[in-house]
C-alpha cells in the first residue's frame, strides 16, 4: 500500500510531524527521504521512517498513522528484532523513550523495555521468523 500526505487527518499529520521533528532533532536520519517525498506529493510505502545508527548497530522507526503505532526494527548483527508499540493519541512519550533509550535498546533489548509499560498501550515483539509475541506490560516493569 502506498501513502500520500493528503489522505491523513489533521491529528495524523500532527503525529507524523512530531515523529519526524523529534527523531531528526536527536540525529535519526531519513535515509529514504520519506518526509521530502511526502511533502512533494509523492506516494511512499510508509508514512514515516527514521534510522539511528551507532557502532552497535542500528534502529529503524516506522510511523503507522491509521493504527497509531510505531514499529522499531533493531539490528545489532545478531538476530534482528522488531517491536510494535501502540501509542493511542499521543506519540510523544513513546518518541521520548525511543530517543533516550536508543543506545540501550541496541546494547541490551530485554533490560531496556521496562519504561515501555508507561508509554505504550500495547507492545508486540516480532522475531526473525516473523512470530509475534504480545508482551505483558506488567511484566516489563
Amino acid at each position: 500500500m502506498d501513502y500520500v500526505k493528503t489522505n491523513l487527518s489533521p491529528q495524523e499529520k500532527q503525529q507524523l510531524d512530531l515523529f519526524n521533528l523529534l527523531l531528526e532533532y536527536h540525529g535519526w536520519e531519513d535515509l529514504q527521504q520519506i518526509e521530502w517525498r511526502l511533502d512533494h506529493g509523492q506516494k511512499v510505502p510508509v508514512l514515516g521512517m527514521r534510522t539511528y545508527r551507532s557502532s552497535q548497530g542500528y534502529l529503524e522507526a516506522r510511523f503507522h498513522a491509521g493504527i497509531a503505532m510505531i514499529s522499531i526494527d533493531i539490528s545489532t548483527g545478531g538476530s534482528p528484532a522488531r517491536l510494535h508499540c501502540a501509542f493511542g493519541h499521543n506519540p510523544l512519550p513513546l518518541l521520548e523513550f525511543i530517543t533516550q533509550q536508543a543506545d540501550n535498546l541496541l546494547a541490551e533489548l530485554d533490560a531496556s523495555l521496562g519504561p515501555l509499560s508507561d508509554t505504550c498501550l500495547e507492545v508486540l515483539q516480532e522475531n526473525e521468523d516473523h512470530q509475534i509475541t504480545r508482551l505483558r506490560l506488567s511484566s516489563l516493569r
